[in-house]
């Protein structure tokens, strides 16, 4: 497949904009020459000649093809070069400008292509290797065609075809991409693994259903189609099915601290539940010392075992209180006075009615907010005594001063019948 990668820069390119500094320039000379070599890259990427284009391209593209060449050789955009007696053109190869393939890159992945998608060695490959990468020994996903964990076949002979099974190996998109970026120190820094155990494959369903799709090639190579244990499941790609993928000293540091009930060979692992702490506080005699007095305070123990506050306080305000003085979260020796109204219990900033009113072990705060129903208002009563709504004297009760009759008021809405 052609393509061609430009640069974020490459329309503000130092070799462009110098175009504007030659003597012969106009003024759109830098958007035409920028077009123009843009052009001859975009053919030279679907031909696949490698950086080279021929004059004959040249002509088609543009009229003016002999003055744009002159300006795009003389800062450096192409040169003119003549092979096999003929005039060819051949464009820089800088990654930051414009990059293509080559050829060879081109043929190569069409070569692994057809490697890949010859069954007879990828299933052999696959039964052997299991779904597991050799050089990580993560589980790969097949399955993920973008992924750094899914599942690719890379050839341990770089730029050679594979001929036989011991060509190829099972790896993921990470490890395979980094053996091709790393050149020389690929060996070094990417070690195969030897082929895992019978006993210690691992195999995804959807593996399991793709032999199956294929019993035929199974039995052409005289292969058997691999079983799962009954009731297995599906391992998460990413995690380690080998015990030699890192030294022992890595494992014990990921499991330091975790106590019994981590296990260095499983993937799961969790700490053990933390030890009860001692007993720091002798536990509470009096019924007038409760949890949760303040925010931020200090949950009480008993035994060795640690009591949540919450959980305190909910039980202290489920129990009955025997005055309306003694309420949760705060002594029977305080006065409601001296509390702000935030701290008074709820019942105190509800509106007040006749049955509440007249209960017993009122405090003198709820005393003194009759008639408002908001506590801390300075209101004394309802606040209705003096002028009334029509501006007629009414009493303290809010009624008509004698020999003043009330006003009726009508309802709204109702229409004349």
């Amino acid at each position: 497949m052609a393509w061609l990668k430009t640069g974020d820069t490459a329309a503000m390119d130092e070799r462009v904009l110098d175009v504007a500094e030659l003597p012969d320039a106009e003024p759109w000379s830098v958007n035409e020459v920028y077009g123009f070599v843009s052009r001859l890259f975009i053919q030279a990427a679907q031909q696949g000649s490698d950086y080279r284009v021929s004059m004959g391209t040249a002509m088609a593209l543009s009229p003016r093809y002999e003055l744009l060449l002159a300006q795009a050789s003389r800062t450096g955009l192409l040169t003119l070069a003549v092979e096999d007696d003929r005039r060819v053109i051949r464009l820089v190869a800088d990654g930051d400008f414009h990059h293509l393939r080559t050829r060879e890159e081109i043929d190569w992945e069409n070569a692994r292509k057809a490697d890949v998608s010859d069954l007879t060695l990828a299933i052999p490959v696959r039964v052997r290797d299991g779904d597991a990468c050799r050089y990580c020994g993560v589980v790969v996903n097949f399955s993920d065609k973008k992924g750094g964990r899914g599942g690719t076949y890379d050839h341990l002979k770089p730029g050679q075809r594979a001929e036989t099974i011991h060509d190829l190996v099972v790896a993921c998109r990470s490890c395979n991409g980094g053996r091709r970026d790393a050149g020389e120190q690929r060996a070094k820094r990417f070690v195969l693994f030897p082929p895992p155990h019978e006993n210690a494959r691992y195999f995804s369903k959807s593996t399991i259903a793709w032999f199956t799709e294929n019993g035929t090639i199974f039995t052409d190579l005289g292969l058997t189609i691999p079983k799962r244990s009954r009731g297995a499941k599906d391992r998460r790609p990413g995690t380690q099915t080998r015990t030699d993928a890192s030294p022992a000293q890595g494992r014990a540091e990921a499991t330091e601290g975790a106590g019994p009930a981590a296990s260095p060979e499983g993937d799961d692992q969790r700490p053990a539940a933390p030890q009860t702490r001692p007993d720091t506080a002798a536990p509470h005699s009096s019924g007038e010392q409760r949890t949760g007095t303040a925010r931020g305070a200090t949950p009480a123990t008993t035994g060795q075992h640690e009591v949540p506050a919450r959980a305190s306080e909910s039980s202290a305000d489920a129990a009955p209180h025997p005055s309306g003085d003694q309420r949760a979260g705060r002594s029977s020796d305080a006065s409601d006075a001296d509390l702000m109204p935030v701290q008074v219990a709820p019942q105190v900033v509800q509106k007040p009615n006749t049955a509440w009113g007249n209960a017993p072990s009122r405090s003198l705060l709820e005393a003194e907010t009759d008639g408002s129903g908001y506590p801390g208002t300075g209101r004394d009563g309802t606040g209705r005594a003096g002028q009334g709504r029509h501006g007629q004297d009414r009493g303290p009760a809010g009624q008509a001063a004698p020999g003043v009759k009330r006003k009726k008021r009508g309802r709204r809405g109702r229409g004349k019948r």
